[in-house]
Parts: structure tokens; sequence; C-alpha cells
């Protein structure tokens, strides 16, 4: 799990490969980890000794 964000809406999100794919996953109040890439695969990760990288950014 890499890249931990807090959304403008105080929802806590990260990059993780649970699935054996670096994807976006939000995990709001009730705890329950949502996914929010919604196709079959995607790879969000970058090599994790690379410093600096952002793979998600939120908008408004």
């Amino acid at each position: 799990m890499f890249q931990p964000e807090w959304s403008p809406g105080g929802v806590l999100h990260f990059v993780s490969d649970r699935t054996g794919w670096w994807d976006l996953y939000a995990c709001p109040p009730d705890g329950e980890i949502v996914s929010l890439v919604h196709c079959e695969s995607a790879e969000l990760g970058t090599a994790q000794w690379e410093f600096g990288y952002s793979t998600y950014i939120f908008f408004g």
C-alpha cells in the first residue's frame, strides 16, 4: 500500500496491490475498503524507491 491521501471530503485513498495490480482504493468512515478502478486491470503503482511521484490527484 502506498500514496495514502485524504480527499477534500475527508476520505482516505491509497494505492494497493491486493489484487495483483496496483489499483486505487478508498476507505470511507464506515471502514469498508472500496475499489475505485472499474476495469479488468490497471497499474497505478510506481517503484517504491522512487520518491516524489503521484499517481492520482483530487479535483475540485
